[in-house]
């Protein structure tokens, strides 16, 4: 419902996975909804994105995976890719407590048959999740067809100005998830910092513009050129966060009041140490501790 919701009031670009186990689902609603001359929504206005799983990374189960995707959300073709993690999982281990990695095959392997189904039409673009910059440089050395985006965890607490730097000067853009923060996801509860949304400089930020510190959040995430992909299933709060692509600017002081919350360290939410091989640092599997400021 919230899907419906809203492809009815403005969204454009939904995102998915068939790790989120909703794309049944949700290719049922978009069907219903491209099918319906009333809901005047039609398939070409909408930038569909899902992701190949971790346990999909063998070149033989790249191409199933995706007709699986497209035939559960009823499609001919996506317009945006992912690879959801730089992590090749066997299949029946992907879950905490029974993760095991799948060393026989290579981040070239899964990324040139993923190129085959780009070159198939199957899907107009192909990007990353997850990636640093160093898995970004060696992608982008052997790459036929380049990512063009890497979707990753960003927000005032964790802004990723290496990362993003990087991505910018290789022309991949850069999509943000969790980026007010996660609010409600008991997975990625951190006690140890006050939410995002409750930071005493945003709260007030907020109220001196009249938005909801959601919105401005995500208003200072998209002036630094960052997409947003905020996740609600509140119909109120899915209206509020796309009027954030609309509101007036936030001023040079608001920006620079928004960029002084870090937190020392950076706060990660999706930390996904389960991911992360035995005698692995969190700083080894990402890269870098995101802290550097965003431009």
């Amino acid at each position: 419902e919230a899907v419906r919701y809203g492809m009815l009031h403005g969204y454009k670009h939904i995102d998915m996975s068939p790790r989120y186990m909703n794309e049944e689902e949700i290719g049922a609603i978009a069907f219903d909804a491209f099918k319906d001359p009333a809901s005047g929504l039609r398939r070409s206005d909408f930038y569909l994105a899902s992701k190949l799983w971790n346990t999909d990374h063998q070149p033989s189960r790249v191409s199933p995976a995706l007709t699986k995707t497209l035939t559960d959300l009823r499609l001919d073709y996506l317009d945006l890719w992912y690879m959801h993690w730089p992590v090749p999982l066997i299949p029946g281990h992907d879950n905490p407590g029974n993760i095991a990695h799948d060393d026989t095959v290579t981040l070239e392997q899964t990324w040139r048959a993923m190129e085959v189904e780009y070159r198939r039409g199957r899907v107009r673009a192909l990007a990353v999740s997850n990636f640093n910059v160093e898995q970004l440089q060696k992608l982008l050395a052997f790459a036929e067809v380049k990512p063009v985006a890497n979707q990753v965890e960003l927000h005032p607490y964790l802004p990723q100005g290496r990362l993003v730097n990087f991505c910018r000067q290789h022309g991949i853009a850069v999509v943000a998830y969790c980026p007010i923060g996660s609010p409600g996801n008991a997975a990625h509860n951190r006690e140890d910092v006050t939410p995002l949304i409750k930071h005493p400089d945003i709260v007030t930020t907020a109220l001196s513009l009249s938005y909801t510190p959601a919105q401005t959040i995500l208003r200072w995430a998209l002036q630094k050129g960052i997409r947003v992909i905020p996740k609600s299933v509140t119909p109120s709060r899915i209206s509020e966060n796309l009027q954030a692509l609309t509101l007036p600017n936030l001023t040079a002081a608001h920006m620079q009041t928004i960029d002084a919350v870090r937190t020392t360290p950076p706060t990660r939410y999706c930390m996904a140490a389960h991911y992360m091989k035995p005698g692995t640092t969190p700083l080894q599997f990402w890269g870098d501790d995101g802290g550097d400021p965003l431009p």
